[in-house]
């Protein structure tokens, strides 16, 4: 029945392209290299625009039934029994955070001792985002990546 679903919601996505869904034709298995990063910044990008507008019981996870597909940051301080995480070996995620943070130091009262970079700062912000994820998991932790961000020598 899940599969069922995720097969509307890429039927619906491809439609949306005009595009059939169909595997790619010299990568027999593989979806086409365009719906890769169209579904992403698709989904990704109407789920930060619109967020997730469902209403929300605090005792309650996942609606009985339900596959739940959250954010790392909506998953802090709860556990699952299986975890999925994506976008391994992308480049940091950087936001206007760290800029901020830095522009503004010069006014702080108490000044760090240390001071990085901005990248080594979104660099170390990344490393606690990734293990707030990897901690959530009780049995399992699945981790997903293209070929291209394993085939790097990093």
């Amino acid at each position: 029945m899940r599969l069922a679903k995720l097969t509307r919601l890429f039927e619906a996505f491809c439609s949306q392209y005009g595009q059939e869904l169909r595997t790619d034709k010299q990568n027999a298995g593989n979806l086409p290299g365009w719906w890769y990063g169209y579904f992403y910044y698709g989904l990704f990008g109407y789920l930060e625009r619109e967020g997730m507008n469902d209403d929300e019981d605090e005792e309650v996870i996942c609606p009985p039934g339900k596959f739940p597909i959250m954010s790392i940051h909506q998953a802090k301080g709860l556990e699952f029994d299986f975890v999925f995480v994506g976008n391994l070996g992308g480049k940091p995620f950087g936001n206007s955070a760290q800029r901020l943070e830095s522009d503004l130091r010069r006014f702080r009262g108490n000044p760090p001792a240390i001071v990085h970079s901005i990248e080594a700062s979104q660099s170390h912000d990344d490393i606690r985002l990734y293990y707030v994820a990897y901690s959530r998991a009780k049995y399992a932790l699945a981790l997903a990546a293209a070929n291209s961000q394993l085939n790097k020598k990093i």
